[in-house]
């Protein structure tokens, strides 16, 4: 009480402080760069190994199974996936959720280092962290051009002033080829002049040379001298002189060979917008402003695309900053009106000077709420702002108690000054205990783990960082603004009206109370009856981990394995083609990847007869269309399965963190055989999972399984040269040599790597196209013997062929393929369809395509999960591992629930120490189980399953719900203290408190509905469920509360009697609300 009357005294420093407080708040908050997700620790290390040409099983061998060994008992490490693919080993390493991730880290840079036996062709393995301090903000395609060159050209130099951007941390690009030499050799003219390859290779490796010599001193002048030979320029390399003789006739390299300025081979193309591209994704740094950089990145590209005269074309897709800016643009305009709502709500239930001097204090609360916020280190990024609406009608909640209570005051004939001192000093224990279960509720939210944890703790920081804010300012700042500009004043018109409305309110209710109260048996089974029909009835809608989407329609397709790359081609041309008849109000861009798939979970894939094809929608509120599956159903009936496609999978991809696939199952064996066997058995059972059609008749059954493949895949096809090492060793033939004579007649052999211009460019010897046509030209080649002999190749080796793969899995060790697959969508009612779409769904509706409900994620995988069991229990040798969504679901909600627990243990604690009882916290918090009630009748009323944000919404929801019936308690408590009889202590209590659950229930319910519902700029589908659920949960709890609560009290009054009459106690104390012993109208 010292302190309030301090600091009422002082209304000059508070105001002062007031104002400064909020406006440097302010000022942080509008100059600070906005993000679009927080910066998270993910726990997630990468090691990368590249081993140049070689097959995948050769790296598994030599390079993946090495580090794997000496890396598996590192301390702090939860699971090590690796992939192995041509030319590349990467191994993921997932760390448990307490490990500390530089020792980590350090720990396996150790052991990796102290490997000794990986080849020396292999580079040196790369270990790094995977972290989101660099996020990506736009793509940009660059297409068109004369030639490649011209479009390489465009590409470079849009890298070099891309760099430029401040912000920019890093740029990754598609399509783009490194310069090479090429020296392509005519096998019949080195036949003609006697060479061997092997020949031709030595003498342009000799004459490759730059020897420092040392330094020495001529006539006083130091000079550092060099024996030089250069090999740096295409002529250079044409003039090298093969064999000479005395004559003066000489054998040059150009009239063997033709040198050409060109570019690594492609292995993959990439394409955008129906044309051969590179794809840029620029990513910028932590902190740094994504609207500018990708406003600065699109003025760069349009330039550019002025310079070339109309040859290059740039296009932009995945533009975050637009993202960025609609979400923000919701999350203001809504909670903007939202703000506007909680003042007017406390306008029309408050004196207009108490109501007025309350809502100051929102600007106030932000103010240090942001100061705070971003002393702590915490970014303003979409998980931040959106929990400073969901705390903003929770902001005045203190205020909305600490004002009533002081009016209350006034309304007794205390001058102003004593009715703000003691009205404030008597709401100190109950406001901090209310908010002392709200911060209980919302800190174990951050106990949530893995990758989701660290993406939404945003949330609940921001929520108590705000909620202490608001007590600093109910008890500092606004008692003194009560004790300066509220005045005692004969009521006008407007306050009579408002507070004769709020009488006859307050009079009904009391007589609802009384009623319910001598029926509590029938109240408490109505709210049974709803508990139990709430859950039975959103059961049906099942568990999901999140709804949203990306704007984003995959598609991936495998082409017979004996195609090429150019014929894989051809055939995402054609779906090009279909895809970019859609309507352009829903299309913003399609980029195709020929040759490899993307992953979400580990790295791409190659393979000649693989495609991905990425169309880029319109962000949802831009574009026609809004169900994105609607588009999907377009794209699935017109595409159709292509000739020469073996499997095709279009399917929309899901938002995250974290993503996955809807059916992930990894099965881990010790050989792939075994694995692959055991995988295709478990797809064929997997696809006669089938449900009941609950629209037709019981015999009705289907199967909601979309797609299904494992990520098991047959790579190019392999012809093995294989030595018999006998015959070689009677022709005396080296086999280093004759390798490098097969490298080069094929891939290529690599001299030397010249700089030029700041690029790296190869320098490579091969066999001209013309030469090599057929297998039989490849056993001609001639291999040098000791003897200076000429050795055809066919007479030391045979032929096999084979088949190599794709990518080569492991987890923990053992060999893995996984299941993967998605279930079929349902496809909603969409007013703003374009036209293509709509053309679609009328064609689909006349030829009477089957329409099947939908089956909910959880539920399949549950049938699923019998059929996992009834596998482990016929194979014993194998694992069965379920991943993707749903192995997140199940962290998610483990972690929810746990921190459910801790939620209602440290509310009980506190309670039990503010009311120093046992009995009373549990009626108290008897309101959270009728808040779980309101959370499922809300998700049965909109149609929603039970995601993780739902839920997350009611473990913090549980701590809000409580302060109504914590005020009630405390209030009626104090009136029993005074001595008022029981009965009239629970009537009076209960509607002296009316005013202020009102109060603090709508503020709270309608500063969430505009973000709930999108009434101004749309609703993010992520967040939405959790703005619903908690705005409606409160509402029911809180009008629940009203009459259950008291109702309690009254049991629990009742049974102590009836104990002591038992006991021989009772006396003459009546049971209240007791028809039989009470005839008493109290209200």
């Amino acid at each position: 009480m010292g302190l309030i009357r301090y600091f009422v005294k002082k209304s000059i420093l508070v105001n002062l402080v007031a104002v400064f407080i909020t406006l440097i708040g302010f000022f942080m908050f509008f100059t600070s760069a906005k993000e679009v997700f927080p910066n998270i620790q993910m726990g997630y290390i990468v090691i990368t190994t590249v081993y140049p040409q070689a097959g995948s099983e050769e790296v598994e061998k030599l390079v993946t199974i090495p580090i794997e060994n000496a890396i598996e008992d590192v301390d702090g490490i939860d699971k090590i996936t690796s992939w192995t693919s041509e030319g590349m080993s990467m191994i993921g390493i997932e760390l448990v959720a307490d490990a500390n991730i530089k020792e980590a880290l350090d720990d396996i840079e150790k052991a990796v280092d102290a490997i000794s036996d990986l080849p020396d062709e292999a580079m040196d393995p790369n270990v790094f962290e995977i972290a989101s301090d660099i996020f990506p903000v736009i793509n940009v395609s660059v297409s068109g051009g004369k030639d490649y060159a011209q479009l390489r050209e465009a590409s470079k130099r849009l890298e070099e002033r891309l760099l430029e951007v401040k912000g920019v941390g890093e740029i990754e690009m598609w399509g783009y080829y490194d310069k090479a030499l090429w020296i392509d050799v005519d096998k019949n003219e080195l036949d003609r002049y006697g060479l061997t390859l092997f020949n031709f290779i030595s003498t342009l490796q000799d004459r490759d040379i730059s020897m420092p010599a040392g330094n020495k001193t001529f006539d006083r002048y130091e000079y550092a001298v060099r024996f030089l030979s250069p090999m740096d320029s295409k002529e250079d390399v044409e003039n090298v002189i093969l064999r000479s003789n005395d004559a003066g006739r000489k054998l040059q390299v150009k009239n063997v060979a033709e040198v050409i300025d060109g570019f690594q081979d492609e292995d993959m193309y990439l394409r955008s917008q129906g044309q051969r591209a590179v794809l840029f994704d620029v990513l910028k740094n932590q902190g740094k402003d994504s609207i500018k950089i990708a406003k600065q990145v699109r003025e760069i590209a349009l330039n550019l695309e002025k310079e070339f005269n109309g040859d290059i074309k740039v296009s932009f897709s995945n533009d975050m900053s637009i993202y960025l800016q609609d979400r923000l643009d919701v999350l203001y305009s809504n909670g903007a009106f939202g703000a506007l709502l909680v003042v007017g709500m406390l306008m029309l239930l408050l004196r207009p000077s108490i109501a007025v001097f309350t809502a100051l204090g929102l600007p106030v609360a932000f103010g240090i709420s942001f100061f705070a916020t971003n002393q702590l280190g915490i970014s303003f990024n979409m998980m931040s702002i959106f929990g400073f609406i969901m705390v903003l009608g929770m902001l005045v909640d203190d205020a909305i108690v600490v004002g009533e209570n002081v009016y209350r005051h006034m309304e007794m004939g205390k001058d102003t000054y004593n009715a703000v001192v003691d009205g404030t000093s008597e709401m100190i224990m109950p406001v901090i205990a209310s908010v002392s279960t709200t911060i209980a509720a919302f800190s174990p939210l951050m106990m949530i783990g893995g990758m989701m944890g660290e993406f939404l703790s945003a949330i609940p920081k921001v929520i108590i960082i705000a909620l202490a804010a608001s007590v600093i300012e109910c008890f500092f700042i606004l008692p003194s603004h009560l004790a300066d500009f509220v005045k005692q004043k004969t009521r006008g018109k407007g306050e009579q009206l408002q507070e004769h409305w709020f009488e006859v309110l307050k009079e009904k209710y009391g007589k609802l109370l009384e009623i319910s109260l001598y029926k509590r048996g029938t109240t408490a089974v109505l709210i049974a009856l709803m508990f139990i029909f709430g859950i039975g009835l959103e059961m049906r809608n099942g568990f999901s981990f999140t709804d949203s989407q990306v704007n984003e329609i995959e598609i991936k397709l495998k082409t017979n394995k004996e195609f090429s790359v150019d014929d894989t081609e051809r055939i995402v041309k054609d779906i090009e083609k279909i895809v970019l008849e859609l309507d352009p109000k829903d299309l913003e861009a399609v980029n195709s990847f020929v040759g490899m798939w993307n992953s979400t979970n580990g790295p791409p894939t190659f393979a000649p007869n693989i495609g991905n094809i990425a169309v880029i929608l319109h962000i949802e509120d831009n574009r026609k269309t809004k169900d994105a599956n609607k588009i999907l159903e377009t794209l699935r009936n017109r595409i159709g399965m292509p000739e020469g496609v073996k499997t095709l999978d279009i399917k929309v991809v899901k938002g995250g963190p974290p993503s996955g696939e809807e059916i992930d199952v990894a099965i881990s064996a010790d050989s792939f055989d075994r694995a692959v066997a055991v995988s295709e058995e478990f797809m064929e059972a997997v696809k006669k999972i089938n449900f009941a059609d609950t629209k037709k008749d019981s015999a009705a059954f289907y199967n909601p399984v979309a797609s299904l493949n494992t990520d098991f895949e047959e790579g190019k096809k392999e012809l093995r040269f294989v030595v018999d090492e006998a015959k070689a060793s009677r022709a005396g033939v080296n086999l280093t040599q004759a390798s490098i004579i097969m490298r080069s007649a094929i891939a290529g052999f690599k001299l030397k790597t010249i700089k030029k211009l700041g690029e790296d460019i190869e320098v490579k010897v091969r066999v001209n196209e013309q030469s090599i046509a057929t297998i039989d030209d490849v056993l001609q080649l001639k291999v040098p013997n000791m003897m200076g002999n000429r050795i055809l190749l066919r007479e030391i080796v045979k032929v096999e062929q084979g088949t190599t793969y794709s990518q080569l899995k492991h987890i923990d060790g053992k060999k893995s393929v996984s299941v993967i697959g998605t279930l079929k969508k349902p496809v909603k009612k969409d007013k703003g369809e374009s036209n293509v779409v709509k053309a679609e769904a009328d064609k689909t509706e006349k030829t009477k395509i089957k329409k099947e409900p939908n089956i909910n994620v959880n539920f399949f995988n549950m049938k699923m999960k019998g059929v996992i069991k009834e596998f482990e229990e016929k194979y014993k040798d194998v694992r069965f591992e379920t991943g993707g969504e749903q192995e997140a679901m199940a962290e998610g909600f483990q972690d929810l629930g746990k921190a459910f627990v801790v939620a209602l243990f440290l509310i009980f604690i506190i309670l039990a120490t503010l009311f120093n009882s046992l009995v009373q916290p549990f009626i108290i918090m008897l309101a959270i189980p009728f808040g779980f009630i309101g959370v499922m009748w809300t998700l049965v009323f909109h149609g929603m399953s039970i995601s993780f944000m739902a839920f997350m919404a009611f473990v913090g929801l549980t701590g809000v719900v409580v302060n109504n019936s914590l005020i009630m308690v405390s209030f009626i408590n104090g009136l029993i203290a005074e001595g008022k009889s029981f009965e009239h202590a629970i009537i009076e209590g209960s509607k002296t408190r009316l005013r202020p659950i009102v109060l603090t229930t709508f503020t709270t319910v309608i500063g969430l509905m505009p973000l709930g519902y999108g009434w101004f700029g749309g609703n993010d589908p992520m967040i939405t469920p959790m703005a619903v659920v908690f705005a409606w949960g409160l509402l029911f709890a809180s009008f629940v509360t009203l009459f259950i609560i008291p109702s309690f009290m009254v049991t629990v009054n009742n049974l102590k009697i009836s104990i002591k009459r038992k006991l021989g106690k009772g006396g003459e104390e009546k049971k209240a609300f007791s028809k039989k012993e009470s005839s008493q109208k109290i209200s």
